[in-house]
């Protein structure tokens, strides 16, 4: 909010005549590389390791992978997709705003940044793109249990797709097959050891449920209301079990810097 105090203040500087545009830009992965990371920072302090812990499983990520790609094993880590939002323009939005907010005191200016930084971001979460990932993620989590029929996932993946096509959402190649959606979405939660099929039947990992609430909390603002209930995805009470609770993430706090 600083740093965006001190770019729209520039308007109030003599002789600049232009106006200043925010581009909203919404970028999603199938992959974050800094995930597992990430998610511990939202664990409990009691569960997160030390340094010594991140410096080993540093050097060993960096060892593995260099070994792959040695042997020609490497794989690529999913897709990656960005969108623009409409443009804002400082000038027209001041001039929808009572008074002149950027001539108060820094103290009673500051609230009216805030409220053009979240206008921002309310235009960046409407055009996020919804990946594969994403996308089955959010439809596994939706059934709240760890042993799911495959045709279940894939029906409501289907009906989250549509939805989302109705809603102007940004599916990424929504005229796949939800098969095809699903298979490329695979690809990576095989790769990290998250989600197993067998007979038919799909099986998350409960130790690494956090991963797909990760990816899944990239698009929830976007699904329909009932999709991902409020608090399930972080609610330790959601799952009894005792190792999943053990690594549920901390709930979503306004103003903390945990995905969306």
């Amino acid at each position: 909010i600083g740093l965006l105090d001190y770019i729209v203040r520039t308007v109030r500087e003599a002789g600049f005549e232009q106006d200043i545009w925010f581009v909203p830009v919404a970028i999603n992965y199938d992959r974050v590389l800094e995930d597992r990371n990430l998610i511990r920072e939202c664990l409990d302090p009691s569960l997160r390791h030390g340094r010594a812990h991140s410096f080993f499983a540093t050097m060993q990520y960096l060892g593995f992978n260099t070994a792959r790609l040695l042997t020609g094993q490497i794989k690529r880590y999913g897709r990656a997709a960005v969108n623009f939002g409409t443009p804002l323009s400082l000038r027209a939005w001041l001039a929808d705003q009572p008074g002149d907010p950027l001539g108060l005191p820094k103290a009673d200016r500051l609230p009216h940044v805030q409220r053009l930084a979240d206008e921002v971001l309310a235009r960046i979460a409407a055009v996020i793109p919804v990946t594969s990932v994403c996308l089955a993620a959010a439809a596994l989590l939706s059934f709240d249990r760890d042993s799911i029929p495959l045709k279940e996932v894939l029906d409501r993946m289907r009906d989250y797709r549509d939805h989302l096509d109705e809603s102007n959402a940004k599916v990424i190649r929504a005229d796949r097959a939800i098969e095809d959606t699903w298979d490329r979405a695979m690809l990576m939660f095989r790769m990290r050891h998250t989600v197993h099929v067998e007979n038919d039947r799909v099986i998350i990992m409960s130790r690494d449920r956090p991963l797909l609430e990760y990816y899944a909390n990239a698009i929830r603002h976007l699904l329909p209301g009932s999709a991902l209930p409020e608090g399930q995805l972080f609610s330790p009470a959601a799952h009894t079990d005792e190792i999943e609770a053990k690594y549920r993430l901390q709930p979503w706090e306004s103003g903390k810097a945990v995905r969306r």
